[in-house]
């Protein structure tokens, strides 16, 4: 456990505690991270047919680097910025196929592009080992762009590094994100492999288009015991979520481990209640707004709060929290190696909050 100085003195005043939820209340390494090493393997391997091994393009510790630049708590976007990265790569070794990229608005169409562009790039040799020697590259490599997320968003920093692609990277992130029945193509992808057929028919209102069988969704396990939610609720009462997890999907791992009573899902904030502040432009962490105006809901902006995540993004979530609308509030990040975040209060494991309380 690791306190910041100030911190030890508020921690027993808290009268609100809010938590994430992946990553603080259930597991996700096996599920959400696992999702999105195979949805970026799915589109270069089985879409674009592109050949070479086929070790995973991305490894489960370049998504948690990813992570900590504090700008991929959501994991759409950073499997649909992945996909963008590779994309980039190829385009490297022959822009034509930016020629053919039109603002499609057909699924079908979407897939058969795709293909086409597998062909354009396997008829030049350009196979998936070029994709991991260049990720490794110091300047145009992963952590090249890691230090320019910092500062940058995603299409400033990706010009950085490919200069000579800057005119089209935007209508390349266009193609990307072209929605289809609600749903661009990495994210079907993605909630296809992570709810699997039946729960995506459920969830979705229609059939998976790759048919894929069980979902990752399967393998999440809580991360917080009995004993640590008897103590949570007894001092706070039903505790509060402010996650970006879809509210079906909480409530299907909650109610499969019997875990929904100990939580106040009525008024806690989800992906829907989210997005409904997207007229803000991207309302996800660590934007303050939405969780501004749970705390609002819940009466309990002048309260002293505290905020449980995971990530960078849930830090920084805090300190705009207080910057820009004057909060009195705590961040507390579960993690082993969070050495480089900037948080009130670290803790190896949730279940350590009750030593605090």
């Amino acid at each position: 456990m690791i306190l910041k100085k100030e911190a030890s003195n508020q921690l027993r005043k808290i009268e609100v505690l809010i938590l994430d939820f992946d990553g603080v209340v259930f597991s996700t390494k096996d599920s959400f991270r696992k999702t999105i090493q195979e949805t970026v393997d799915f589109y270069f391997f089985q879409l674009l047919k592109l050949k070479g091994s086929r070790l995973k393009l991305v490894t489960q510790k370049e998504i948690q680097k990813f992570k900590d630049t504090g700008m991929y708590n959501d994991d759409w976007k950073l499997t649909r910025f992945l996909i963008l990265y590779f994309l980039s790569v190829l385009a490297l070794k022959n822009n034509e196929f930016l020629k053919l990229i039109n603002k499609e608005r057909n699924l079908r169409n979407i897939l058969e592009l795709t293909e086409s562009l597998g062909k354009l790039f396997n008829s030049q040799k350009v196979d998936s080992t070029y994709l991991r020697l260049i990720k490794k590259d110091e300047t145009i490599g992963f952590q090249s762009l890691m230090s320019l997320l910092k500062n940058l968003n995603e299409i400033e920093a990706l010009q950085k590094i490919f200069p000579n692609l800057a005119d089209s990277l935007p209508k390349l992130k266009s193609f990307i994100q072209t929605k289809v029945n609600k749903e661009d193509l990495p994210q079907k992808i993605f909630e296809e492999f992570y709810l699997g057929k039946n729960l995506y028919e459920e969830f979705y209102n229609q059939s998976p288009l790759f048919n894929l069988s069980k979902g990752f969704i399967e393998n999440e396990k809580p991360l917080i015991t009995i004993e640590t939610l008897e103590k949570l609720n007894e001092k706070f009462g039903k505790l509060i979520v402010y996650s970006e997890r879809p509210r079906k999907q909480a409530i299907y791992v909650l109610k499969k481990f019997n875990l929904e009573d100990y939580f106040n899902l009525e008024k806690s904030y989800f992906r829907e209640e989210i997005n409904k502040f997207d007229f803000l432009g991207d309302p996800g962490k660590p934007n303050p707004t939405p969780l501004f105006n749970l705390l609002k809901k819940l009466k309990a902006e002048n309260k002293l709060s505290a905020y449980v995540g995971d990530t960078a993004a849930d830090a920084i979530l805090i300190e705009k929290l207080k910057t820009n609308y004057l909060v009195n509030a705590l961040s507390i990040i579960i993690s082993k190696h969070a050495s480089s975040i900037n948080a009130n209060v670290i803790l190896k494991n949730i279940n350590e909050l009750r030593l605090i309380f």
